[in-house]
């Protein structure tokens, strides 16, 4: 009888070779980039600080961009559910986006000239047709999903309308922050990174006040009240 419990001869290995490959390849890329910058760097030299050969390289990755991506996706991924997860769930719209929003702060903050390079890069896996999809079902869509799900509940609390789409909102304050957060990390005025998030509570704000029901104007003798 054969036990489908147990692990093949062989194939564990592999797939702790294959998993150790793709972490050497990450570290040495997430390095390089770091030192020398996204441009500056080639997928030769990951490949050599990696010790494995360029096409096992591209067996993990197609290109550098989705290198950059990849380095990034898990830390992302994982500073998404820690911001979701600790949201203050009676606090207004604004407080808990700023909430979640500041944890990104707080990753990018680790090293701004990478997290530029990498909004940069990022834009350009968006115009991809074939590596849009992958990203758009990612990180991404669950980030519009945290997103979706603080502003449906905020309809109650904070007295928002009911006809606008959740998705389109948490897309607005999505690009809000991402314009914010770009212009932080590329300023050449070196503004203090609390600015910016003044900015950013400033301009959420006045999205969030739109999107305020209004009470109806009462006519009386034939003008508003």
């Amino acid at each position: 009888m054969i036990d489908f419990e147990t692990e093949p001869p062989g194939d564990g290995l592999r797939e702790r070779n294959k998993r150790d490959k793709r972490a050497r390849i990450l570290a040495a890329a997430r390095a390089l980039f770091s030192e020398n910058g996204f441009d500056a760097t080639t997928t030769r030299e990951i490949a050599e600080r990696a010790g494995v050969g360029v096409g096992t390289l591209f067996s993990y990755a197609r290109d550098k961009r989705e290198l950059m991506y990849l380095v990034f996706r898990e830390e992302l991924e994982g500073t998404r559910a820690k911001a979701f997860e600790n949201v203050p769930q009676e606090a207004s719209l604004v407080d808990q986006l700023m909430h979640v929003f500041g944890h990104f702060f707080d990753a990018y903050d680790r090293d701004r000239a990478l997290a530029l390079d990498f909004l940069r890069q990022r834009f350009h896996v968006f115009l991809d047709a074939e590596q849009a999809g992958e990203e758009m079902t990612g990180v991404t869509l669950s980030f519009f999903d945290g997103l979706g799900s603080l502003i449906h509940d905020a309809r109650r609390r904070d007295r928002l309308r009911t006809d606008f789409p959740v998705t389109i909102a948490a897309m607005n304050f999505f690009a809000i922050y991402l314009l914010v957060v770009d212009s932080w990390l590329g300023s050449p005025w070196q503004l203090p990174r609390d600015e910016f998030e003044r900015m950013l509570r400033e301009a959420l704000t006045l999205q969030v006040d739109g999107l305020r029901t209004r009470p109806r104007l009462r006519t009386v003798r034939g003008g508003p009240s």
